[in-house]
């Protein structure tokens, strides 16, 4: 009697693809950490993280890669990576964010190790970006034109804003910007109030500006 063995192996895409990115808080400041959420999908079970870490380059772009573990079954297995990045005091304007999510095939610290040849696999072709605009700090613009610290309330607001600013202080006007950098309203020299009843439900940027440069910016939330 002659037996058949038949030996069945793993079929390993080393798939993946990018489902979306985003982050907070809306309007980052130089010296904010920044969370970036990252929804990548990969195509074999068994995806655990790894290990993630993240590079700046010349201030005006930022890598960031995760790696995962690869598993020995094809299915779909969702994840996101959540990166939490500081921006150096000093970096302001946009900034690119590359995204680079791959595999880790053999380390200790994965279920199913396939090589073990400390091989990595980054697939450069599963990368996305985002840009973030990184805005001056509220202190360094403080302390540059020597402003006192204006503030506005309520805060959230359902559509009035109060200004309390110190008897000295002036400005000539107040820029209103939407998340994605926006002008949604602008106030040539402001009284003691802001209607803003007109503006969606969100969260907004208010800039205060003196000569055409901004002395001081704030976050609010309109309900």
């Amino acid at each position: 009697m002659k037996f058949l063995f038949i030996l069945f192996l793993p079929i390993l895409s080393f798939s993946q693809s990018i489902d979306g990115i985003s982050f907070e808080p809306t309007f980052p400041t130089e010296g904010d950490t920044i969370t970036i959420y990252c929804d990548v999908t990969y195509g074999n079970t068994g995806c655990g993280l790894d290990s993630m870490s993240y590079e700046f380059f010349q201030n005006d772009s930022v890598a960031f890669r995760a790696f995962h573990c690869q598993g020995m079954a094809t299915a779909l297995c969702p994840t996101t990576d959540t990166f939490q990045i500081i921006i150096p005091i000093g970096v302001t304007g946009d900034i690119d964010f590359y995204y680079m999510p791959g595999f880790v095939t053999d380390d200790p610290n994965c279920t199913f190790p396939i090589f073990l040849n400390g091989d990595t696999i980054p697939y450069p072709s599963s990368v996305d970006s985002i840009t973030i605009h990184i805005y001056p700090s509220h202190s360094a613009n403080l302390k540059e034109y020597g402003v006192e610290n204006i503030e506005f309330f309520p805060n959230p607001t359902n559509g009035v804003l109060h200004i309390r600013k110190p008897n000295k202080e002036k400005f000539d006007c107040i820029r209103i910007l939407d998340r994605n950098g926006k002008e949604v309203k602008f106030i040539k020299n402001p009284d003691s109030t802001i209607e803003i009843e007109q503006l969606s439900e969100g969260i907004y940027l208010i800039q205060i500006l003196r000569n055409h440069i901004v002395i001081q910016q704030s976050r609010i939330v309109k309900y």
